[in-house]
């Protein structure tokens, strides 16, 4: 679901009181109120805020690696949670296959209707691993994801346990674009 902002406006009409044309000097003269100062507000987000780029992940150091795979993950639950399509597709590159076998599962899931409850995942550590023909750093990276139920539009459920997971992740450098994951491989 896209996070819709609504935005209600006040609209206040005072009203006048009409003088009669007699000029009574004991009549008040007609009321007329002072205009009065309205605030401006935002509306305030009322759901799941897409993550920005931290400025770490935007260094090329084995840190900025690290912090772009953590924001990357980031992105994933949000994406998850609301179903927001464009902002995973903004981090999914076009090299990583596993990757974009992620988006398409999540634009299965939007497609169909389907809900997924829980499945965040949440880094633990990073070791280091050999990257892969593209990739600069590759980190074996464990994950503890939670339990998760995705429930088709049929009423059909899928049970997930969660618990700790590891995934490989390599990474590689770019002036252009920066950070990116060029791989992604499930451990176990």
């Amino acid at each position: 679901m896209t996070v819709r902002r609504t935005a209600a406006a006040l609209v206040v009409v005072p009203l006048f009181a009409l003088a009669s044309c007699s000029g009574d000097p004991h009549k008040p003269p007609p009321y007329t109120p002072s205009p009065t100062p309205t605030a401006s507000t935002s509306p305030t987000p009322t759901g799941p805020v897409a993550p920005t780029l931290p400025a770490a992940a935007k260094k090329h150091t084995r840190a900025g690696a690290e912090a772009y795979v953590r924001y990357y993950v980031d992105v994933l639950n949000y994406a998850q949670v609301a179903d927001d399509l464009e902002a995973m597709a903004t981090v999914t590159s076009r090299e990583c296959v596993e990757c974009q076998t992620v988006l398409r599962s999540l634009q299965e899931n939007h497609k169909t209707g389907a809900k997924t409850e829980g499945g965040k995942w949440t880094v633990i550590a990073f070791s280091n691993a050999h990257p892969h023909s593209g990739g600069e750093y590759s980190f074996v990276t464990t994950i503890n994801q939670t339990p998760e139920i995705v429930t088709a539009p049929n009423g059909h459920t899928e049970h997930y346990t969660g618990g700790k997971v590891s995934y490989t992740f390599d990474t590689a450098w770019s002036e252009v674009r920066g950070w990116r994951i060029t791989w992604l491989y499930y451990n176990g």
